[in-house]
């Protein structure tokens, strides 16, 4: 936390905090981080090596993170990790009409 880099897009549950990290203005090296605030403890999510792309944190709430990743774009997720069993999915893509 709080470094050289384009930090963004921060929420905290309990003692985790779920926030993205980058490069200013290249976006060459995209990373959505998971931090315990009070061990110290850090994971890495998501990870993105690509300019066309694009990794956003969205919350931590509970036992879950959720965050977007477009990559190329417009091609977007949702993810969702579990923090407890460390398991990180696609959300399924609405299916009929979106309002």
């Amino acid at each position: 936390m709080n470094t050289t880099r384009w930090e963004c897009c921060g929420t905290i549950s309990g003692d985790w905090l779920l926030h993205s990290r980058g490069l200013v203005y290249t976006r060459k090296t995209q990373l959505v981080l998971l931090r315990n605030l009070v061990t110290g403890q850090e994971r890495v999510l998501d990870r993105l090596q690509n300019r066309n792309g694009l990794l956003s944190a969205g919350q931590v709430s509970g036992n879950y993170a959720v965050w977007a990743r477009c990559a190329p774009h417009p091609r977007c997720q949702i993810r969702r990790h579990d923090l407890a069993a460390g398991v990180t999915v696609n959300l399924p893509v609405p299916t009929g009409k979106i309002v």
